[in-house]
């Protein structure tokens, strides 16, 4: 008799995908899963935020180019005619406008009778597309200036309501607190009312008399201007003569001319320029000794006698 072989017992076979399932599924507990635990503080997952639902927002197409400006054919000029109206209609649409093709096939070789006819018919189309446009083009212009006066009109309406409109009872209750100056425009009245101003008489006499002030001001100023210039007109070249005059005394003749030193190169023939000992020498000078006057003593007894008589003097 044969040995018997060992038979191990068959086991039972399991999904894979059911086994992980319910060695990770999550107890009823409020502790976190093994696959949370994971995750680190750093991580934007960390937290479980919600996720707002997608912006579904419809962004209008970007066109490129500008549009033009649409041209207003119903423009009607002074003495002219309505495009839209029937006589308008018929004036384009006449033979002297728009002549016709002729139907006389007479004349017309054998091979473009076809031709002929195909344009007779296609200028009796143009004509009837040009006067079903322009009855199309008006009757929208109709429609499109009715609907804007029609809002217009409603706009102007619910404006006019809103300014006939009773006083609001907040209104009427706070109003005796309200002072008079602090009161509103009066109401269907002049909605550009001035406030009153108790003092606007006295302000206004005020800034008149600064205005006055500054002309005043402004006169004398000018007056004083041409003053000076009047005794500074003195000593101006008016002429040739004096400009020779001028011209000789500066540089000399041509015989005896104005030379400095003996070779003419040095200016310090004529003396040394004044130093600064002798600047303040002649600047302190009291003017007692004498015919010793200083420039100092002089002018300030010319700015004196100006401020008297009220014009420049002559130096």
């Amino acid at each position: 008799m044969p040995a018997t072989m060992h038979v191990p017992k068959p086991t039972s076979w399991r999904c894979p995908s059911c086994t992980s399932y319910n060695l990770t599924r999550r107890a009823f507990t409020s502790s976190t899963t093994h696959l949370n635990a994971q995750i680190p503080p750093e991580n934007p997952k960390y937290i479980d935020f919600p996720t707002p639902p997608q912006r579904q927002e419809v962004k209008k197409p970007y066109i490129k180019g500008i549009l033009p400006v649409p041209r207003d054919i119903f423009h009607r000029r002074r003495g002219g005619l309505d495009k839209a109206s029937a006589a308008h209609i018929a004036l384009s649409t006449s033979d002297h406008a728009t002549p016709s093709s002729s139907n006389d096939t007479a004349h017309v070789p054998p091979a473009d009778v076809a031709r002929n006819d195909w344009k007779v018919r296609m200028a009796v189309r143009r004509k009837a597309n040009l006067r079903e446009g322009l009855q199309a083009l008006a009757d929208r212009r109709r429609s499109t200036d009715t609907k804007l006066a029609a809002r217009t009109g409603v706009k102007q309406a619910e404006r006019q309501a809103l300014l006939d409109a009773a006083e609001r009872e907040d209104e009427r209750l706070t109003n005796p607190t309200v002072t008079a100056l602090m009161k509103s425009r009066p109401r269907g009245g002049n909605s550009r009312a001035i406030l009153p101003d108790p003092d606007r008489a006295e302000r206004v006499a005020a800034m008149a008399g600064r205005v006055a002030a500054k002309e005043a001001a402004r006169v004398d100023e000018r007056q004083e201007a041409l003053h000076s210039l009047y005794m500074r007109a003195q000593d101006f070249i008016i002429n040739e003569q004096q400009l020779d005059a001028q011209i000789n005394k500066v540089f000399g003749t041509a015989t005896a001319p104005v030379v400095f030193g003996a070779r003419g190169s040095s200016v310090w023939a004529n003396g040394t320029p004044p130093s600064l000992r002798d600047l303040a020498k002649k600047a302190n000078s009291t003017g007692q000794g004498g015919n010793d006057v200083s420039e100092r003593t002089v002018n300030r007894l010319r700015r004196m006698a100006e401020e008297l008589t009220g014009g420049k003097m002559a130096s």
